[in-house]
C-alpha cells in the first residue's frame, strides 16, 4: 500500500479544519496521500458518481446536511469505499450507531493527531477489505450448505451441536435455534443418543472418516436409517475442535428394495386381474413371452396363439408404422405414456385404445411391456357429451348472469359456467366465499346457505361481491337444490345477476336526500318554503329557533302572523311579488320579532309540469355586518395613515437584522476556528478542564451560528421574491419525513401523508414551511411511544385548507395565541431542541403567499396546524 498514493475524499465545511487534515497527511512518512476537499454533501455525492476513492473522511455538520444521515448518504453512494467520521461531537451513542452502520471509524476533532489519522485511514481500508472477503466467504459457505441434498452438522467436543443445515433441521423436526447448544441426549431417545455417541467416539479415536449406518426417529414419526460419514475437524493448532457428519437418508431405498421383492411375488397373482390388456415381448428377438387375460379378450387371440410369436405375425395394428414408431420411442425414452391409437381384433373389429409401453428387466433380460386400454365406448360417450356441452356453453355464455354449480354443502364451487362479471378459477374452487363475497357479508351469506340447506329450499340473497375488474359491486344470487330420489341434495345450480348500478342509484338517492336534509338544517340562514296561501310548508332549524318553536309546530302557520304579527302580508313582502311574476326578489328589512336586520330573498318553486307550488324564502341576518361596515369605514381611514409608517419601519428593521446577523456570525467563525486550532495543535498538552472549556466554546459558537442563521433566514422571509407555481405538497411532505427518519432512525413514527395534495406557491419556501411544521410535530410527538403524524387537506368554509396533525402533548387555547411569535415555546418542554422561530417562519411564509395559518390543540391529545394558500395568483 505504501508504494501507491492513497486517494482521500475530505468532506469538511471549515477551511481551517481541512488545511490541518491535509497537513497531517502530508507529514506522514512512507505513505503518499492525495486529498480532494469539498464543503457540501451534494458536491461530494456528485464526485462519487464518477470517481473511486481509497477512503472518505466526512464531517457530520455540513451546510446542506446535519447528523449521522450525512455519513449514511456517503456510505450508500460508495458502498465499497471505507468511510470515517470526523466531528466535534463527542457522542458515544452516535459513534456506536455509526459503527453498526458499517462506518469504519469515529474521530473527534481536537483529539486527532497525524499518527491517529493515518492509522485510522489504514485500518479503515484494511477492515473494509477484510469484512468484504469474510462476507463473500460466509455467503459461499451458506449457499453450499443450503443446497446440499443431504443432512450436515457439526458438534463440539462437549457433544453440543454448533451447526446444522436445512436438511438436518428437517430430519430433527426442529428449527436451527432449537438445536444449537443441545446434545443428542437432549434431542433423541436414550438408545438413539447412545448409538450416536458410540459412533462419535469411534470417529474421534480413529481420527479419519468413519462410515456407518444410524437409526433415528424422523419428523414424520417413523424410524429412518441413514448412511453416515463422520470425520474430525481440527483447530489451527491441530487439536480436534468438532466432529462433523454428513447423512444420506437410505430409508426409502431400503423400503423400495423390500417393496420390489413383494411386488415380484404379487405380480403373478394380479397380472391376469388387471383390467388392461398387457403383453410382454423379448427385446432381443421381438417374440411375445406373456399376455394376460384382458389382452386375450381385446385381441381375440388365445395365449398359446401369441407366446413365442412376433408382433408382425398379427394384423392387429391399424398402422404398422405407428406401432414401430411407438416401440422405437419406448426404446429411446424408456417408455410411452397413454398414446391414443386404434387397432383391429382377430375378428377385424376396429377399437379405440390408449397404448403405453415401458422397458423392463425380467430375469436379467430387457423386455417391452405393453399395455392397451379399450376406450371405444368412452370416446362414443365423450363425443356425445362434448356436443351437448358445446350447446350448453353457447347458451350460458350468451347470458349476462354468472352461472355456477355448488357442492351439496356449498363448501366447493364445482364449476363457474359463465364468468360474466366474476373472475374465473379453473377447476373446483373451495375458496369461493373469500374470493368473491365481501367480508362484511360473509356471515349473512353463510347463515342464508345453512338455512336453505336445512329447509332444502331455494337460496336467494342480495349481497356485495368482488368483481372481475377488482371493484366491489352488488349481486342478486339465486340457487336451486338438485335432489335425488332419496331426498338428498346432490348439488346446487345457481345464477348471479349484477345489480351494482341499481344499488348505486338507490344509494345515491338515499345519500342525496340525507345530505340535503343535513345541509338544509345546517345552513345558518333562515330558510322557509311557503305555499300560495303564505303558509309554512317547510322550514330549517335556524328559522324555527328564531320563531321560538319546534319545526313541526310551525308547519301550517301563516308567515305574516308568525313573523310580523299582522293580519295581512306587509307591502314590501317579496313573497307576494314572486307569486305574482314568478321571478326572484330580494329586499333588506328590519324585523324586531326576529331580532335584527335581514337580507330576504325569494325564489319560485316550480314543479316539472310548470305549476307554481310555492316560494323559497332565505333570510340572512346582516345586523353585525351593518355594524361592521360602519366600523370598517372608520378603521380604514386610520389604517391607511399607519400603513405608510409601518412599511418604512419594517424596511429599516429588515436591513438591520440582515446586517447584525452577518456581522455577528463573522467573529463566531473566527472564535470557532481558533478554538479548534488550539485543540489540534496543543490539545495533548492541555489539562482536561481547559480542553473542556474549549469544547464548550466550540459547541457554543456552533449553536450561536445556527441561531444567527435561523434569525437571518427569518428576517429574509418578509422580502424574498416569490416564484409561484403548482407545487406537489404530498411529495414535499414525504421527502421531509424521509429526512426526519434518517436523522432519528431509532424512533417508530406512523405517518399518514395524503396523496395528490397540491397548491400554488414558491417551491423552496413551501419546503421550508413543511420542514418546520413536520419537524415541530416530530419533536413534540417524542413523548408518545406510538407517535402519529398526518398531512392532508380539508374543506373549511368553502376554502381548501391544509393541515399537519400530531398526537403529541398538545396545548391550551391561551398558548395557541403566542405559538407563532418568535422565541415563544410550549412551557414544560424546554428540553426539546429548537430556537423558537420555526413556527414564526411558517407564519411569515404563509402570510407572504397571501394565506393564513393557525393552530388548534387539546392538552395531552395532540395539535393541528392549519394553513391556506390562494388558489391562483
Amino acid at each position: 500500500m505504501q508504494d501507491e498514493t492513497l486517494l482521500i475524499l475530505l468532506i469538511e465545511d471549515e477551511p481551517a479544519e481541512a488545511i490541518l487534515i491535509k497537513e497531517m497527511l502530508e507529514q506522514q512518512a512512507g505513505q503518499k496521500y492525495s486529498v480532494e476537499h469539498v464543503q457540501y454533501l451534494e458536491e461530494a455525492l456528485a464526485r462519487l458518481e464518477d470517481r473511486i476513492f481509497d477512503c472518505i473522511l466526512v464531517d457530520l455538520g455540513l451546510p446542506d446536511s446535519q447528523g449521522i444521515e450525512t455519513a449514511l448518504a456517503v456510505r450508500n453512494q460508495a458502498k465499497w469505499t471505507p468511510v470515517a467520521i470526523i466531528t466535534i461531537l463527542d457522542d458515544e451513542e452516535i459513534a456506536r450507531q455509526a459503527l453498526d452502520m458499517d462506518i469504519q471509524d469515529y474521530l473527534i476533532k481536537g483529539e486527532i493527531t497525524k499518527t491517529i489519522l493515518a492509522r485510522s485511514i489504514r485500518y479503515a481500508i484494511q477492515r473494509k477489505h477484510n469484512s468484504e472477503k469474510l462476507r463473500e466467504s460466509e455467503a459461499r459457505f451458506a449457499s453450499f450448505m443450503l443446497h446440499m441434498p443431504v443432512a450436515a452438522w457439526m458438534k463440539d467436543m462437549g457433544g453440543r451441536y454448533a451447526y446444522a443445515n436445512a436438511e438436518a433441521e428437517r430430519i430433527f423436526a426442529r428449527p436451527l435455534e432449537a438445536v444449537l447448544g443441545k446434545t443428542d441426549r437432549d434431542l433423541f431417545p436414550e438408545e438413539i443418543a447412545r448409538q450416536f455417541a458410540e459412533n462419535d467416539s469411534r470417529t474421534l479415536g480413529e481420527g479419519g472418516t468413519v462410515q456407518t449406518t444410524e437409526r433415528y426417529p424422523h419428523a414424520d414419526g417413523t424410524e429412518h436409517r441413514s448412511l453416515v460419514d463422520k470425520f474430525v475437524m481440527r483447530s489451527p493448532d491441530g487439536q480436534p475442535a468438532f466432529i462433523a457428519g454428513i447423512a444420506l437418508d437410505i430409508t426409502e431405498r431400503l423400503r423400495a428394495e423390500d417393496a420390489l421383492r413383494e411386488s415380484e411375488e404379487k405380480f403373478s397373482k394380479i397380472f391376469n386381474s388387471v383390467p388392461v390388456g398387457i403383453t410382454i415381448s423379448d427385446l432381443a428377438d421381438g417374440r411375445f413371452v406373456e399376455i394376460n387375460q384382458e389382452g386375450e379378450r381385446l385381441s381375440g387371440y388365445q395365449r398359446d396363439e401369441v407366446i413365442g410369436h412376433l408382433a408382425e405375425e398379427f394384423l392387429v395394428w391399424k398402422s404398422a408404422d405407428e406401432r414401430a414408431a411407438m416401440v422405437e420411442q419406448a426404446l429411446k425414452e424408456g417408455s410411452v405414456r397413454d398414446r391414443e391409437t386404434t387397432f383391429y381384433t382377430k375378428e377385424g373389429k376396429l377399437l379405440h385404445a390408449f397404448y403405453s409401453a415401458t422397458i423392463v428387466n425380467l430375469g436379467g433380460k430387457r423386455h417391452l411391456l405393453s399395455m392397451v386400454s379399450d376406450i371405444t365406448e368412452r370416446r362414443r360417450v365423450e363425443k356425445a357429451i362434448k356436443e351437448s356441452e358445446e350447446r350448453f356453453r353457447a347458451l350460458v355464455m350468451a347470458s349476462s348472469q354468472a352461472l355456477y354449480r355448488m357442492s351439496p354443502d356449498w363448501s366447493t364451487m364445482l364449476q363457474l359456467y359463465s364468468q360474466a362479471f366474476l373472475e374465473s378459477n379453473e377447476g373446483p374452487n373451495s375458496n369461493w366465499l373469500q374470493q368473491y363475497i365481501h367480508p362484511d357479508d360473509q356471515p349473512q351469506m353463510t347463515a342464508a346457505i345453512q338455512e336453505a340447506i336445512k329447509e332444502k329450499r331455494i337460496f336467494e340473497l342480495q349481497h356485495r361481491i368482488r368483481r372481475a375488474d377488482g371493484s366491489l359491486g352488488w349481486t342478486s344470487s339465486r340457487a336451486v337444490p338438485l335432489i335425488n330420489g332419496s331426498g338428498e341434495i346432490v348439488e346446487w345450480f345457481g345464477a348471479a345477476s349484477d345489480i351494482t348500478e341499481s344499488k348505486m342509484a338507490e344509494e345515491a338517492v338515499r345519500r342525496a336526500k340525507e345530505e340535503w336534509e343535513r345541509t338544509f338544517d345546517a345552513v345558518p340562514d333562515l330558510i322557509a318554503i311557503l305555499d300560495g296561501q303564505n303558509r309554512f310548508v317547510r322550514l330549517n332549524r335556524a328559522m324555527a329557533e328564531r320563531l321560538g318553536r319546534p319545526p313541526a309546530e310551525c308547519l301550517g302557520l301563516l308567515c305574516h302572523v308568525a313573523i310580523h304579527g299582522t293580519d295581512y302580508p306587509p307591502g314590501f313582502c317579496p313573497h307576494i311579488l314572486t307569486m305574482a311574476d314568478r321571478n326572484e326578489h330580494a329586499t333588506e328589512v328590519f324585523e324586531a320579532n326576529l331580532g335584527g336586520h335581514f337580507l330576504v330573498s325569494t325564489t319560485p318553486l316550480v314543479s316539472p309540469d310548470g305549476k307554481l307550488d310555492g316560494v323559497v324564502h332565505v333570510a340572512r341576518d346582516i345586523t353585525e355586518l351593518k355594524l361592521a361596515q360602519e366600523k370598517i369605514e372608520t378603521l380604514n381611514q386610520d389604517l391607511e395613515a399607519r400603513a405608510a409608517e409601518l412599511e418604512e419601519a419594517n424596511s429599516e428593521l429588515q436591513a438591520f437584522s440582515y446586517s447584525a446577523a452577518h456581522d455577528l456570525k463573522q467573529p463566531l467563525n473566527i472564535i470557532n476556528g481558533y478554538c479548534q486550532a488550539i485543540m489540534m495543535m496543543w490539545g495533548d498538552r492541555l489539562d482536561e478542564v481547559t480542553r473542556g472549556y474549549l469544547s464548550e466554546a466550540i459547541r457554543g459558537t456552533v449553536r450561536m451560528s445556527r441561531l444567527i442563521s435561523s434569525l437571518l433566514t427569518f428576517s429574509q422571509m418578509g422580502h424574498i421574491d416569490l416564484h409561484r407555481e403548482t407545487v406537489d405538497l404530498s411529495r414535499l411532505a414525504l421527502a421531509v419525513m424521509e429526512d426526519l427518519r434518517a436523522a432519528d432512525p431509532g424512533r417508530h413514527v406512523t405517518t399518514r401523508i395524503a396523496d395528490g395534495v397540491v397548491g400554488t406557491g414558491d417551491p423552496s419556501l413551501m419546503r421550508v414551511a413543511l420542514e418546520n411544521l413536520l419537524g415541530n410535530a416530530w419533536k413534540y410527538s417524542c413523548v408518545r411511544e406510538e407517535a402519529i403524524i398526518e398531512f392532508g387537506l380539508a374543506e373549511i368554509d368553502g376554502e381548501t385548507t391544509y393541515f399537519v396533525r400530531d398526537n403529541g402533548p398538545g396545548f391550551n387555547k391561551a398558548e395557541a395565541e403566542v405559538l407563532f411569535l418568535p422565541f415563544k415555546r410550549l412551557k414544560g418542554y424546554e428540553e426539546i431542541k429548537g430556537f423558537g422561530i420555526g413556527l414564526a417562519t411558517v407564519e411569515r411564509i404563509i402570510r407572504r403567499h397571501g394565506g393564513k395559518v393557525w393552530a388548534e390543540g387539546i392538552p395531552d391529545q395532540g395539535a393541528t396546524f392549519w394553513f391556506t394558500l390562494p388558489v391562483s395568483v
